[in-house]
């Protein structure tokens, strides 16, 4: 039982990590935009942390 919940433990900080990596790529992918006005308006977006977007998941 110890081992399944050290495994959910992992599993759930990996998933926290990857969105993260997926959020400071989508971040790059915006400040290589070669227009000033399209680059700000992209850095300026919502970004979710992890948790708020596991949040949001929960209430659907």
């Amino acid at each position: 039982m110890k081992n399944i919940f050290i495994s959910a433990i992992f599993v759930l900080s990996g998933c926290s990590s990857i969105y993260d990596n997926l959020q400071m790529i989508d971040k790059n992918r915006c400040e290589k935009i070669p227009s000033p006005s399209e680059r700000q308006e992209c850095l300026t977006q919502e970004r979710n942390t992890y948790d708020e977007y596991q949040k949001y998941l929960d209430k659907k």
